[in-house]
Order: C-alpha cells, then structure tokens, then sequence
C-alpha cells in the first residue's frame, strides 16, 4: 500500500484548505446509498429512463451533497461559499458527458422540494450554477478570494507564514487572469456581450482592492492594473524560479520552449523526493504527463497539469493502483 499524502498541485497552494476539503467530500463515495437510490428511483421524475439511469451515480451523489449541505446549518455567507464549490464539482463531474441540463435542473428541484421540503429559498438553487461561467476555467479560481480572503489577508500580514509565497503566487496568477480577461472580454464595446464574465471579474476587483487597504500589504502583492509588485518579493525569489512560468498571456514560442518531461522534471527543485520518483516511475506520474504517444509535439503544460488536480485530494489510505484519472479539475494554463 502506498500512502498519497498530498498532490504536487496542493504543495502550491495548500492554504485553500476549505475548497480542498469541500471538493474532497463531495466526491466521497456514497456510504449510504439505499435512501437516496430509492428517492431517486420513486421521486425524481424524468421521462428519459435511460438517462436516469446512466447518470444514476452522478445524480445519487448530487442528491447526498445537496442534502449534506443543507445538514450543515451554514449562515447565507457560507451557503453562497459551499455552494459555489458544489456548483464547480458538478461542471467537472459533467463535463464531457451527455448529461441533460433538464436531469440535473430536476434533481436539484426534486430535492428542494420533495427531500428537504422546501417551498421556498434553496440553499443551492439550481437557477445559480452558472454553467457557461464555468467553461471559463479561471474564473473559478478567482472566485476563491472573496471566499478565502480573511485567510489570505492574514497570510498576506506575516511574511514569515509558511504560506506566505504560494499565496503570493496565487495572487500573481489571479492578477494576470484578471489583466488578461478584461482585455478580451471587457473592454467598453465588448463589455455588454460578457456581461456576466465582466460581472464575475469586477467582483474579484472588488474584494482585491479591500486587500490594498493595507499599506504594507498593498506595495508587496501585484498591482491589479499593470501586475507589478511596488516592493521585490526577496523572500519568495527562490520559489518563484521553481514554478513552471504561466503560458495564457505569453507567446506559443516562449511557452512551447521548456515544456518537455525532462525539463519539468527538472524544475521540480524543493519537492520533496519522493513525489519526483512517484512522477518519473509510478502510476501517479500519468497524471501529470503530457505530449502525444510519439513524443512529436506538446500538447499541454505541467502548469495546467498542476492545475487540474487541485481538487484531487487523494485519500490518505488509497492504493496507488486505485487512482483514477477522471477528475481532472481544469483551468485553463495561466
């Protein structure tokens, strides 16, 4: 038995402990399946039997994370938080299959009203997952600020707190997506056709500027505008240079330059041994792989490889033969 303890993905940033457990739990296997297969199977009606029962899994997990979310009690600061991370897990866990919007729209009412017998407000309305949002990968990480941000913001005041440089790094990257998608989407004749999108990202300016309230904060995190830091991160220069650069706003040539699996290897400087062999010589290494089968031409980068097992908290006692590839939590390279 080989005991994953951690991702190389949440070595870069392991202070979104909430959004790491709550993808964790919602991907859970399901202990107690017998009450929520038979509310699916009697109550939840969908004319399309051969759908319902395809997508039984997804739906049945659907139905005991609505259910777990409403147990919890959480005020309406914490219901918008949790249910925005159950609005991401279901995009990933649909996306790519055939699942009908109307099925999941059904369950999501079905439960409201028949399970937790609720007539009127949802916790998680099925009216607030924003899917088309969601196929914009990115902006689900800046969504992470307004939901993380007095954790930040207290990481952001001690330079000497351990996670000092990969909130650092997190900030640097929302930033250039920030920069990068106002351009495409928001400039003054393009902003009413993304309305949306342009609403999603003057939230993340929102919550940014409360950071800069603080003087010495606000010299040392990028500038919103131009993604220039006032004051040189000196404390943080070495882990800057193990990262694999951001590639969304750089050239093909600058971005297809390093991205081979000996240099990623390479770069890999600061992590721990056993993750490198674990990637160079095990299952593991699958996931974060890239390229075709002849080696001919890259086509993806260790960046986004990171990126997509953010979510994927590989239970402690796991066995390394038993990991599955499906859940790859996607955002596009930064």
């Amino acid at each position: 038995m080989c005991k994953v303890i951690f991702t190389i993905a949440m070595l870069r940033y392991k202070f979104l402990k909430k959004v790491l457990k709550a993808y964790n739990e919602y991907d859970q296997p399901l202990a107690n399946k017998d009450e929520f297969d038979s509310f699916y199977m009697n109550d939840v009606k969908y004319p399309n039997v051969n759908d319902k029962e395809t997508y039984k899994d997804i739906c049945i997990k659907l139905l005991r994370n609505l259910k777990h979310l409403k147990g919890k009690g959480y005020s309406s600061k914490g219901n918008k938080e949790y249910c925005t991370y159950l609005y991401h897990w279901l995009y990933k866990e649909t996306e790519g299959r055939n699942i009908s919007d109307n099925l999941i729209s059904t369950i999501f009412d079905d439960f409201h009203i028949k399970m937790a017998r609720q007539e009127g407000q949802n916790i998680c309305p099925y009216t607030s997952y924003k899917k088309e949002l969601y196929e914009s990968k990115n902006l689900a990480k800046l969504s992470y600020l307004e939901h993380n941000f007095d954790n930040i913001k207290e990481i952001l005041k001690n330079t000497a707190d351990e996670h000092y440089c990969s909130c650092q790094k997190y900030l640097k990257d929302c930033v250039d997506i920030y920069i990068d998608m106002m351009g495409k989407f928001c400039t003054s004749e393009r902003r009413e056709k993304n309305a949306s999108i342009c609403y999603e990202l003057s939230q993340f300016q929102f919550h940014y500027s409360f950071i800069t309230l603080d003087a010495e904060i606000k010299k040392r995190i990028p500038d919103i505008q131009s993604g220039e830091r006032q004051v040189k991160l000196s404390n943080c220069t070495s882990y800057d240079e193990k990262l694999v650069p951001n590639t969304e706003s750089t050239s093909t040539t600058d971005a297809s330059k390093s991205n081979t699996p000996s240099t990623v290897i390479g770069s890999m400087v600061g992590i721990p041994p056993f993750l490198v062999l674990m990637y160079k010589f095990t299952p593991v290494g699958k996931f974060f792989r890239f390229g075709n089968k002849n080696n001919t031409k890259i086509t993806s980068n260790f960046d986004k490889e990171i990126e997509n097992e953010l979510f994927h908290d590989i239970q402690k006692d796991s066995n390394i033969k038993d990991i599955q590839s499906k859940y790859n939590i996607g955002y596009e390279p930064i």
